[in-house]
């Protein structure tokens, strides 16, 4: 009788976890440590949640210009996963892991001002989630980065030549550094800040030879139906 008790206990747990994470997009505070973390009294900077990408969390400062990006550890990666076998992706997992880190490198070195970077000039943070819960973390004990927050590049408002030629210089600049971006969907992972194209997915960045004609037909594209 206890071990069914018992047993009716976790899965209720598990179904009330569950619900709390659709409700919330997901989000919750033990995906962005992948070891444990300090315990933070004092209150930063607040960020409210903005939403998710298929590798981080995305949170919006308070007066909307500024991001902070959260890598979203896998079940197995989190620090207070319960790791009882080996995860059959863990592998993959941290390869994947591995290759982000060094794409975040890569923008930070080399691409900086088109990423839109910023240097952060504080060391922990309030976020505030969906539901409107706050945790107060230090970013040392996440893998995170600041961005300008860019809008979307559709529709396009304004002129649309401006905006390719924006785009175009991007992809020169890059491609001379001897830099791809292996995810080049111009929908999905590039913004506008001030007028200009910045690269906002900075995760699949690979120092790698490409042709430049190449890399405008194959990310530009779609702008150059828009300018005509």
């Amino acid at each position: 009788m206890r071990i069914f008790l018992l047993l009716s206990f976790i899965f209720f747990l598990y179904k009330l976890n569950g619900r709390f994470l659709k409700e919330n997009d997901q989000f919750c505070i033990g995906h962005i440590f992948r070891e444990i973390p300090k315990r933070i009294k004092t209150e930063g900077p607040k960020f409210h949640y903005l939403g998710k990408g298929h590798q981080s969390f995305v949170f919006e400062s308070e007066d909307g210009t500024q991001v902070i990006k959260f890598y979203r550890y896998p079940s197995h990666l989190r620090a207070f996963s319960l790791k009882f076998w080996s995860h059959p992706k863990e592998i993959y997992n941290i390869k994947k892991l591995h290759d982000s880190l060094e794409s975040y490198k890569l923008a930070f070195s080399e691409l900086k001002e088109d990423c839109g970077l910023l240097d952060s000039t504080f060391k922990s943070a309030t976020l505030i989630d969906k539901s409107g819960a706050k945790y107060t973390v230090s970013l040392d004990d996440t893998t995170c980065f600041m961005q300008k927050k860019a809008g979307k590049i559709f529709p396009v408002k304004g002129d649309a030549t401006l905006l390719f030629s924006s785009l175009i210089d991007l992809i020169k600049r890059r491609t001379e550094k001897g830099i791809v971006d292996l995810d080049p969907v111009l929908k999905k992972n590039y913004g506008v800040v001030d007028g200009k194209v910045i690269l906002i997915d900075i995760g699949r960045l690979k120092r790698q030879k490409a042709d430049l004609n190449e890399q405008i037909e194959k990310i530009a594209e779609p702008l150059m139906r828009e300018k005509g």
